[in-house]
């Protein structure tokens, strides 16, 4: 199985995709709205493929079943740290 090179997300970056307060990533996180993050020191990070599948997940579910609805948000989109670079 081949690595590929990934940039961790931080609360920032996961704040700018769902258009939410980095304080508001902190409190869904301790109430597990979102995934929990893996800490490298003090520091929370959450890895790109485990977060946007779990968004992708959440997402499926709320447009089979509408009374799901977490949030609602028109674009969502990968910021750009996390966007893979062109070699």
């Amino acid at each position: 199985m081949a690595n590929s090179a990934f940039r961790p997300l931080r609360k920032e970056d996961i704040a700018e995709v769902l258009g939410i307060a980095v304080l508001t990533v902190d409190e869904w996180w301790s109430n597990g709205t979102i995934p929990m993050p893996v800490h490298i020191g003090k520091f929370p990070f959450w890895h790109p493929d485990a977060f946007y599948g779990w968004l992708e997940r959440h997402l499926m579910v709320q447009v089979s079943d509408p009374s799901s609805v977490l949030f609602h948000r028109p674009h969502i989109r990968c910021p750009v740290s996390c966007r893979s670079s062109s070699s």
